[in-house]
């Protein structure tokens, strides 16, 4: 009964799979910086603050590449499974 509801209208899971991921990255960024200094770390960080540096060149890169990733392979899965029937 569910698989039919998800296999007919597969929008509500997807959008609770993007706000889980969304979830658990804004979490990550939690207990590496406080939420008031999010924005100035992507920005422009202060070179004296070492967790700004961190999050600036070496989470957010790690997380866009992850997300790249991801949607790549999502993408080429639909393709093949297009391309194949």
């Amino acid at each position: 009964m569910i698989l039919r509801y998800i296999n007919r209208h597969p929008a509500p899971l997807l959008t609770l799979m993007l706000l889980a991921a969304l979830a658990l990255a804004t979490g990550n960024l939690a207990t590496h910086l406080p939420p008031g200094l999010w924005w100035q770390a992507v920005s422009a960080p202060q070179t004296e603050q070492l967790d700004q540096l961190l999050v600036h060149y070496s989470w957010l890169p790690r997380m866009a590449m992850a997300w790249l990733c991801g949607a790549t392979l999502a993408l080429t899965g639909c393709i093949l499974q297009q391309a194949l029937r």
